[in-house]
């Protein structure tokens, strides 16, 4: 057998046989070892601009780039951070883009576990908490399909008058199979 195994079809499978004869005897499934197909881990790449400011109420955009060898139908979520540190999820834009059902999402402004969302790019929808706003209609994705290795999100960011200051950007990934590449800062 010649196979070769497309990604995400990662991480440790069974293996089994099956036969049948011409009377139709048969002898069912029967597991006869495992298989291991590795998964290589996503990473995160850059956020343009990495530096720079803005006066509140006005649309701001970034682009954040992720990799992921196996390619990036292999991404499950990607997500955002602009924020003093990544201890501080609530008073900053916390984003997050769920590749599997091209939906976007924004962390509700308290300590929870809440998103606010859950729409497409390209949508009419706005995203809002009481720090920021994020624009679906504005927001991009690429590429949507294929077997690109990289994906690139330009996310479109209203800061409002409640959030000022000088934060810093971050980036996280996290693979179907699990892997996970931590916060990482790219610019301030």
């Amino acid at each position: 057998w010649a196979i070769t195994f497309k990604t995400p079809f990662t991480g440790v499978k069974n293996t089994y046989l099956y036969v049948k004869d011409d009377r139709g005897r048969y002898n069912g499934w029967v597991r006869k070892g495992t298989w291991t197909i590795v998964n290589q881990g996503p990473s995160v790449g850059t956020v343009t601009p990495s530096s720079g400011s803005t006066y509140p109420d006005n649309e701001v955009f970034f682009e954040t780039t992720y990799s992921d060898p196996d390619t990036c139908l292999n991404m499950a979520i990607v997500f955002f951070l602009i924020s003093p540190s990544t201890a501080e999820w609530s008073k900053c834009f916390y984003a997050k883009y769920e590749q599997n059902t091209d939906k976007l999402y924004l962390k509700d402004d308290r300590y929870s576990n809440s998103w606010k969302g859950g729409y497409p790019p390209g949508s009419s929808y706005i995203i809002t908490n009481n720090y920021v706003k994020l624009d679906c209609s504005q927001t991009t994705v690429s590429p949507v399909t294929g077997g690109e290795t990289t994906l690139t999100i330009n996310w479109a960011v209203t800061f409002m008058p409640t959030l000022t200051g000088v934060k810093k950007s971050y980036l996280k990934v996290k693979d179907d199979a699990g892997a996970i590449n931590g916060w990482t800062e790219k610019g301030d």
